[in-house]
């Protein structure tokens, strides 16, 4: 049987080249905004960064071993650690205005506690110890 469509076919390669780049945006989406920043990774179950690295109001990432880090400074002397990992499906979460935001089904958490402000997530993230000592900061995971 054949076709006598008209307009445009969408061939094998053009429908790949389009999922990949929807998959680009997703990544660039899920990276989160001016309030947020790529730190250096860790080993051995700690990192150090810089304080003055996260402006007040805003968070970082970072992955120590196999670990996903988010960091939250809400205040000029106030850092938190938690798990970057959301616990309703395992998505990776950023800051996104006042809380950390979970992207792939809107889940929030609080940038204090890590305790869930909005579902489907089930659960708190799991908050890391997080040391400061002048103008470093320490977080062991």
């Amino acid at each position: 049987m054949s076709s006598n469509a008209s307009g445009p076919q969408l061939t094998r390669r053009a429908a790949i080249g389009a999922c990949l780049a929807g998959g680009a945006m997703t990544l660039s989406a899920c990276a989160g905004g001016d309030d947020f920043v790529e730190l250096e990774p860790g080993t051995g179950g700690t990192a150090t960064f810089e304080i003055d690295d996260i402006s007040v109001g805003s968070g970082g990432f970072l992955q120590i071993d196999k670990n996903a880090v988010i960091v939250t400074r809400p205040a000029e002397d106030e850092f938190h650690a938690f798990s970057g990992v959301c616990t309703h499906q395992g998505c990776t979460v950023r800051m996104r205005e006042s809380v950390i935001h979970c992207p792939c089904h809107n889940s929030e958490f609080d940038v204090t506690t890590g305790d869930v402000l909005a579902g489907p997530a089930p659960t708190a993230l799991k908050e890391f110890t997080i040391e400061v000592s002048g103008s470093t900061a320490t977080i062991t995971v």
